[in-house]
């Protein structure tokens, strides 16, 4: 078994409020870490910030083999939740432990940086990155994430093994706004989720059988 623990920082909101966050983010977490493993998770709330134990299986369901993480793939784990965490999240200060301190691929040119400065509001890249984040997070399924993308106005389409996006008659590469590997992730995020709940319908209807078959021999 794994004994791992996810704590919000200090804050003041309440009890209450704060168990809300932490099984969110205890729930995006097992999905990005461990969806097909046991999970057994208690909230403690005896300190200021609650925090929640997880004790995770060292295998997937039905299987024998141990799920070993490297320290690159556990570290993009803990990323993603953060970003997950800020994004969702602003009644608690945003933190930046786990993110990449390689050279944001998404920055805003100077100019625009100087325009952001001079009206103190948010440039198209930025819009179209926060917008997208929110629609990427909040998806759950391929048809859900179409629907929001063409309700917000987008056209998501691909150029070889680039992602574009078109809104307002202007096309943005995703990967010119940092988002490339984001809708990616949430793409296999989708995948999993689909998955699991494929596993989950065919076992009921494998489990309804059995029950008219045992109902009909009854008879």
């Amino acid at each position: 078994m794994y004994h791992e623990i996810l704590s919000l920082e200090d804050n003041n909101l309440s009890l209450k409020q704060q168990e809300k966050i932490l099984l969110d983010l205890t729930k995006q977490y097992i999905l990005l870490r461990a969806n097909d493993n046991l999970v057994y998770g208690v909230i403690h709330k005896d300190t200021n910030n609650s925090h929640i134990h997880l004790m995770i299986s060292s295998n997937k369901v039905s299987e024998n083999k141990r799920v070993r993480l490297s320290k690159s793939e556990f570290k993009n784990i803990q990323a993603s939740l953060e970003s997950y965490k800020n994004r969702t999240y602003p009644q608690l200060s945003k933190t930046n432990h786990y993110q990449s301190k390689t050279k944001d691929i998404s920055k805003s040119k100077n100019c625009e940086q100087e325009i952001k400065h001079r009206r103190k509001k948010q440039t198209k890249k930025e819009f179209l990155k926060e917008n997208l984040q929110n629609i990427f997070a909040r998806s759950l399924s391929k048809t859900a994430l179409e629907n929001s993308l063409k309700n917000n106005g987008f056209y998501l389409y691909e150029r070889g093994i680039n992602f574009s996006i078109k809104y307002e008659n202007r096309v943005y590469r995703l990967k010119t706004l940092g988002l490339d590997l984001e809708y990616k992730k949430t793409l296999n995020k989708i995948k999993i989720i689909e998955a699991r709940q494929e596993k989950r319908q065919s076992f009921k209807d494998v489990k309804t059988k059995n029950k008219f078959q045992s109902s009909t021999r009854e008879r």
